[in-house]
């Protein structure tokens, strides 16, 4: 961007600059000099972070940003390197009626001046409908899962989850737990595959002092630990047959009775279970008693896997980036096209811990602010060289009602911001552009936002 004028400075305009910017294109636009002073603050700035110019204008822009790597200090550096090439980072809002909000920062460097300055463009991360319980996606796939899990919140009844490995279905009953109004009360989560069988009785119910070797005093079960609050039993279906009577008993009367002891104690527990197995055949089988079966299963939930719902893939590698860069205490990587193409090739068998555990290899390999396809994963690398996504992959049919819906639904969740709306439709702001016409969805690119 360039501006001049006989007898006029560029920095003497730069107040204006963010205002001029705005108007003209309905954005939350800011203009920062190279050290990290805010010179400029638009009015669509002003009402997305809640914050007013007077109250940023002149000051360091470092308390604004809440994340692990300051802004200001990456500005110096720039400044300090010459280095003027525009960059994007996501930005945690610290001040303000919106603190705590996210959003993406486009800068790119204003020319002529001595400040040096930069244009930044706020983009809002949209949190989808699970956003504020970690749960990261608005595919509808995953919208009518977290509305079960609302529906049933409102009530007692008992849940069970099913969904592949690595679908989030702790995540799930997390969720589930923090909607209900057994939210201040204790969430309690077990893996009943991952203990013995010789101990899991003791973990379920408790024991008393002397109740086997090494018993040497009472413990709490984790039914009395979750007393007031929600139980999740994850693998649920790994159960043998007496601890299935046993809990059966449990869930019936609303006590346990500790390994050991004669006594029983009251318990007020919410129950939620998952499994990634097929309980009807297991039902089938034997291998699982009916009357437990029908007593867990009351209202069941299904946590879909990534690839029935690729429109989530880049929103969710985006939030684990930003979770890893706040672990790590560094600023979060943006994630190059080359590597977006890469994730949205992948199926991923392990769902979203395949994910994290991908982006986890290409936070270490990174060493600038891009994560690249030379970061990821051998197989992920790979498969990005060979497919290239295509619409069909992402379950938009051309020409299709279904195609229109999405396409919409995708612009209303991105507040009609193309860049953001096709990057998470895995498509070109071009081909975007193209369908947008084609569906006469032209009057939202006019709503100012």
């Amino acid at each position: 961007m360039r501006a001049s004028g006989p007898g006029t400075s560029i920095d003497a305009l730069l107040p204006g600059v963010g205002d001029a910017v705005g108007a003209l294109f309905g954005r939350a636009v800011f203009v920062v000099d190279a050290q990290g002073r805010v010179r400029g603050w638009s009015e669509e700035a002003a009402r997305r972070t809640g914050l007013a110019a007077a109250d940023v204008v002149g000051r360091a822009i470092d308390p604004l940003d809440a994340g692990p790597g300051r802004l200001g200090a990456s500005l110096r550096e720039r400044a300090g390197t010459g280095d003027r090439t525009p960059f994007e980072r996501v930005w945690h809002l610290g001040a303000g009626a919106q603190a705590g909000a996210r959003f993406v920062a486009r800068f790119a460097p204003v020319t002529g001046a001595a400040a040096a300055p930069w244009i930044g463009v706020l983009t809002p991360v949209p949190a989808g409908e699970g956003g504020e319980v970690g749960i990261a996606g608005d595919s509808r796939a995953l919208r009518e899962a977290l509305r079960r899990l609302r529906r049933a919140a409102e009530s007692e009844v008992t849940v069970l989850i099913r969904g592949e490995s690595g679908t989030g279905k702790e995540l799930a009953a997390r969720a589930l737990h923090a909607w209900s109004p057994r939210a201040a009360g204790p969430f309690v989560a077990i893996n009943c595959s991952a203990i013995p069988e010789a101990l899991l009785e003791s973990e379920l119910f408790g024991h008393v002092r002397g109740a086997f070797t090494g018993a040497e005093r009472d413990r709490a079960g984790v039914f009395e630990q979750a007393h007031g609050g929600t139980l999740f039993l994850d693998e649920i279906g790994e159960l043998a047959a007496e601890l299935q009577v046993r809990l059966l008993r449990t869930l019936q009367e609303h006590e346990v009775r500790p390994v050991g002891s004669d006594r029983s104690i009251p318990v007020d527990v919410r129950l939620v279970s998952a499994t990634n197995r097929d309980l009807a055949r297991d039902l089938e089988s034997g291998r699982l008693r009916e009357d437990f079966y029908y007593r867990i299963c009351v209202f069941e939930v299904v946590m879909p896997p990534l690839r029935e719902r690729r429109e989530d893939v880049l929103p969710i590698a985006r939030a684990l980036v930003e979770a890893l860069a706040r672990d790590h205490a560094r600023p979060a990587p943006t994630i190059g096209e080359d590597a977006q193409r890469a994730l949205l090739a992948h199926s991923w068998p392990g769902n979203v811990r395949e994910l994290r555990n991908a982006l986890e290899h290409a936070f270490v390999l990174c060493d600038g602010d891009e994560l690249t396809p030379a970061c990821l994963p051998t197989e992920l690398r790979r498969e990005g060289r060979q497919v290239a996504p295509q619409i069909g992959a992402l379950g938009l049919e051309a020409g299709s009602d279904a195609e229109r819906d999405r396409i919409l639904r995708a612009l209303e969740s991105h507040a009609w911001n193309r860049t953001a709306t096709a990057e998470a439709l895995g498509i070109s702001r071009v081909t975007l552009w193209k369908k947008i016409r084609n569906f006469r969805l032209d009057q939202g690119i006019f709503r100012g936002r």
